[in-house]
């Protein structure tokens, strides 16, 4: 069934633009209300939602906690389908023909630091795995998208970015090369906990990475491997929230998803030295 696209008003902006937002609400789960604050500095969900009116939710009820959550992996999965579906498109033969589709695979150590209880910090070395796909714009840049795993400490994150490639070209064997990924850290992968007290869940967010290395074309010319020197800034978060069992927190004022009295916030910021062995062709 087709979705239905509000009937506006046009003597009524403001009226206008509560239809057409509580729809986009409604169809894609893109509701301010319910976003977790990307702010290590906070611990509750936003005050500043200008569609937190009756008028705007009179229509469908909030979703429960586990009904947002599922939302937010729905989007995660059609993020997944459309990189996909995107990558069979550029991956033709006659791009590969012409070089102008670039794969560049890339795995390696991330090494960093994580706080530990008595505010000291202990070292971590973790594993992240990549695959750069896009195509060249010119002889020198390539522009795409990236797929990954990394590992962090009680959790793994999918790094979902859209990337850069630069290369020097000066006809030799080995050249360098230059990159830099900016994106969303998801943590799909990770289960939301459940019990009869409350729930816990992770979720990724910002992710920036540079990174600069040598590439060393085959003899024949047809793939060439890289080693890579990088550096990775992956913010995350995990939650903690409290059932509500005599509902004091269900009011508007709390600012607090459906079903919770509280939501206990653990803001995580990852700094990671990459060294990296990869696949290019």
């Amino acid at each position: 069934m087709k979705a239905q696209i509000p009937i506006l008003n046009f003597t009524n902006t403001e009226k206008n633009q509560n239809q057409l937002a509580c729809w986009l609400i409604t169809k894609f789960s893109a509701c301010p209300v319910l976003n977790l604050l990307d702010n290590s500095s906070k611990n509750e969900y936003s005050e500043n939602c200008p569609l937190t009116t009756a008028s705007c939710f009179s229509s469908s009820p909030l979703p429960t906690s586990s009904q947002y959550q599922k939302k937010l992996k729905q989007v995660d999965i059609r993020i997944f389908i459309f990189l996909f579906l995107a990558l069979l498109l550029w991956f033709n033969p006659a791009f590969a023909q012409n070089k102008v589709y670039i794969n560049h695979t890339e795995f390696g150590p991330m090494i960093g630091r994580v706080k530990v209880w008595d505010n000291n910090f202990d070292p971590r070395v973790n594993f992240s795995i990549q695959s750069f796909n896009g195509v060249r714009i010119d002889k020198n840049h390539a522009l795409g998208f990236l797929l990954g795993l990394d590992t962090y400490p009680n959790f793994n994150l999918v790094p979902m970015a859209i990337g850069w490639r630069g290369f020097l070209e000066k006809g030799k064997r080995t050249t360098p090369f230059a990159g830099f990924d900016i994106g969303k850290g998801s943590a799909i992968l990770e289960k939301r906990e459940v019990n009869e007290w409350g729930e816990t869940w992770y979720e990724g967010g910002f992710l920036a990475s540079p990174q600069i290395g040598l590439r060393r074309n085959s003899k024949k010319g047809t793939h060439a491997f890289t080693w890579s020197l990088g550096f990775k800034r992956q913010h995350a978060f995990f939650y903690e929230g409290v059932r509500d069992f005599f509902g004091t927190g269900t009011t508007q004022a709390n600012n607090l998803p459906p079903g919770f009295s509280s939501v206990r916030e653990e803001a995580y910021v990852f700094n990671s030295l990459l060294l990296k062995w990869g696949l290019m062709f």
